[in-house]
């Protein structure tokens, strides 16, 4: 594949993971809705909430396809200089990043590789904001604030991430005792507040895609 080629192919990879990630978290939230509704049986709403963690995969597993696919690009564009090895050992790393989002969404109950994960993503948070205050320096093959943006903006999305993760811990032993066919007062409102107060950080993520998208597609528009 030439440079050409590599390039359409990366931009496309870059592009449906914006896709994916936004409409995954749409039909997260709308899922979500359901699950708070006291109306509904709660068997409804059981499969409301499997509906809403089916959903939930899109996003998590375009995470790392995104940090790859964005690194790969920036390199190829010339705005970063970085060794084909480093590239690789991008792609390397978001592929054991992916094969955890992937072994969590199957087997939930592994708790060393939650904290794993969770220390995995402050740790890119971090980094991400790091590398994007690099480029208002000359640390950058060529300054590129509007790609710095972009990262502080994919960092934040992921913050939001973490935050969401922290709102809803309720939500697991509440959605236990649902599962079991107990719809109490307390366990209705542990679910209606542990995702409400998830509410506003998928809000920011959604803002921040919107923002990351448009300062991506100004940026590779002469």
């Amino acid at each position: 594949m030439g440079q050409v080629g590599l390039m359409a192919a990366l931009k496309m990879l870059h592009l449906l993971c914006f896709v994916y990630w936004l409409g995954g978290d749409l039909g997260t939230f709308y899922s979500a809705g359901l699950v708070v509704r006291r109306d509904l049986s709660p068997e409804a709403r059981v499969t409301a909430a499997r509906i809403m963690a089916a959903t939930d995969l899109a996003p998590r597993v375009v995470m790392p396809l995104t940090v790859a696919s964005g690194l790969h690009l920036a390199v190829a564009s010339g705005f970063l200089s970085l060794p084909l090895a480093a590239v690789v050992a991008a792609w390397g790393l978001c592929a054991a990043w992916l094969a955890m989002v992937l072994v969590l969404h199957h087997h939930p109950g592994k708790a060393m590789l939650v904290r794993v994960d969770f220390v995995w993503r402050v740790v890119l948070v971090a980094g991400l904001l790091l590398v994007a205050l690099m480029g208002y320096t000359q640390a950058w093959v060529q300054p590129a604030p509007w790609l710095a943006l972009k990262l502080a903006a994919f960092a934040g999305t992921v913050f939001c991430g973490l935050m969401i993760r922290v709102r809803v811990r309720p939500f697991g032993p509440a959605f236990a005792q649902l599962m079991q066919g107990v719809a109490s007062e307390a366990v209705n409102n542990d679910i209606a507040r542990s995702l409400g107060a998830a509410r506003p950080w998928v809000v920011g993520i959604w803002a921040l895609l919107l923002l990351a998208a448009f300062i991506g597609l100004h940026g590779i528009t002469p």
